[in-house]
């Protein structure tokens, strides 16, 4: 799959206008996905290449509270960035009733997140460790 096409997905779960994750997941599934790596300045990394899932795993307990409050707090916006990040990933929230919320984000070369509705600026959110480190 490609980023751009993560970025049109449309929101899940209700109540992602007013909150980034909405409250009382019982669990998240994250999946890390990389790219092709690109040299900054050199023009849109990754936009015509196909990212590959690398690493996933569950999140849940006190890494999902943590994970929850720190994207509900992040900041709103969007970064400009040079080109597309290279390293990406998607964060899938189970309610255990009703649809998911999902958020992607960039964890590479650029670092958006959204969920559908909003976007966020999110380079010092701390990741589960499922999906790091960074290479």
């Amino acid at each position: 799959m490609r980023y751009a096409d993560w970025r049109r997905r449309r929101p899940l779960r209700p109540g992602t206008e007013d909150l980034f994750v909405p409250p009382t997941p019982v669990a998240a599934f994250a999946c890390r996905y990389d790219g092709p790596r690109v040299t900054p300045g050199m023009g849109l990394g990754g936009q015509g290449g196909t990212m590959l899932r690398t690493r996933h795993g569950r999140v849940d307990d006190a890494d999902l509270v943590r994970l929850v409050d720190d994207l509900n707090r992040a900041k709103r916006g969007v970064m400009r960035c040079p080109f597309n990040p290279w390293s990406v990933v998607v964060l899938h929230f189970d309610y255990g009733e009703g649809p998911p919320a999902e958020i992607v984000m960039g964890v590479v070369g650029c670092f958006n997140a959204t969920n559908g509705t909003r976007d966020a600026i999110v380079p010092r959110l701390k990741l589960p460790e499922v999906v790091v480190p960074y290479t």
